[in-house]
């Protein structure tokens, strides 16, 4: 019996194949919306040979969504991580590891390195003001303002990313960026295929105002997107720690009470985290890591190294079973640093 069911799928769509149609689609949309350009001195077959230069970075985006659970669980464990106070008699006592709610964190990064402004979904029938004080901003500037584009705020009751929430964050968090947006002036959107991300409403919108959605492969994420790939692998950590701080603050705040976090710590908790891992330095590395600023087409490369390594292992040992080696890449990756597959044999 399978055990890693979403891994094996993953290894069905993970595929040199996919990706290569991915970039293909994805060139061919930035050159036809007039972000990028072909380059002339393209080479098919040479490992990380840009296909595209893009030239209006500023106009291409890329989203994803993060669950904020305000106990101590990690994300990464199947068990709760503790805050534990020993008394005089060396007992511990258990302060804080039950939960105050999960939210979510839809956050967007633009090919030129900027942020756009975050959405924060409380897991409430309705939210406080409160909540929302000094929330983070967009690094892309407000011409009318002067300032960032501030976060935006809805709860449901789940505190997820529902159908409904698709177009208001097209609208609320990534159309407001872009005064001259048109179907004449496009800007292409670039995003997972989660069913908010694909209502008939959003799509819909997107046509009437001039977005262009181009969805990665399923499964794919993981490897495609540069918020899973750099702003999130360092924000998750980092939320964590700040939440046990937040907690040790509340402990020494009070005197009988078992502190706890709940909707009204996860903008101000996630705030420090999430200017670090959103740092525009952060999101270049994001960009280059998938492969697309510059468009060197790194995943495609790194699979193909991966599956040339494969095939060499199953000639060597024939009958053995090599699966666990698709996802090798993950290891060949250096990143933002890698040095050149060699071409497929």
């Amino acid at each position: 019996m399978n055990q890693r069911p979403f891994e094996s799928d993953r290894i069905k769509w993970c595929t040199t194949k996919n990706l290569h149609q991915h970039y293909a689609v994805l060139a061919e949309t930035l050159v036809g919306a007039g972000i990028a350009v072909w380059n002339p001195d393209f080479e098919e077959d040479t490992p990380l040979s840009e296909m595209v230069h893009l030239i209006k970075p500023e106009r291409l985006l890329s989203f994803d969504e993060t669950r904020l659970t305000m106990d101590q669980t990690s994300t990464s464990k199947s068990k709760a991580e503790r805050i534990v106070i020993a008394g005089e008699d060396d007992v511990g006592d258990t302060i804080a590891n039950m939960g105050g709610g999960d939210g979510t964190l839809c956050a967007s990064t633009v090919a030129n390195g900027d942020a756009g402004p975050p959405l924060w979904i409380f897991a409430a029938e309705s939210y406080k003001a409160a909540w929302t004080v000094d929330a983070p901003r967009s690094t892309v500037i407000d011409p009318t303002t002067g300032r960032g584009y501030p976060s935006t705020f809805t709860a449901n009751k789940k505190g997820g990313m529902t159908f409904d929430l698709g177009v208001h964050y097209m609208r609320t968090n990534v159309a407001v960026m872009f005064p001259d947006l048109s179907p004449e002036k496009p800007v292409v959107v670039v995003c997972d295929g989660h069913g908010s991300h694909l209502t008939l409403e959003l799509l819909d919108y997107c046509r009437e105002v001039g977005i262009v959605v181009v969805l990665r492969p399923p499964h794919t994420s993981n490897i495609s997107q540069g918020e899973d790939e750099r702003n999130f692998a360092l924000f998750k950590p980092a939320f964590r720690v700040a939440k046990a701080l937040r907690l040790m603050d509340k402990l020494d705040a009070i005197e009988e009470e078992t502190p706890s976090l709940g909707m009204g710590d996860m903008v101000s908790v996630s705030k420090e985290p999430y200017l670090k891992a959103f740092h525009p330095e952060q999101n270049k590395k994001g960009w280059s890591m998938i492969g697309v600023k510059p468009f060197t087409r790194f995943v495609y490369w790194t699979l193909v190294e991966a599956e040339r390594k494969q095939e060499a292992a199953v000639a060597a040992a024939p009958g053995v079973n090599h699966d666990v080696l698709t996802f090798g890449f993950k290891r060949l990756q250096s990143h933002a640093h890698a040095q050149a597959p060699t071409a497929a044999r």
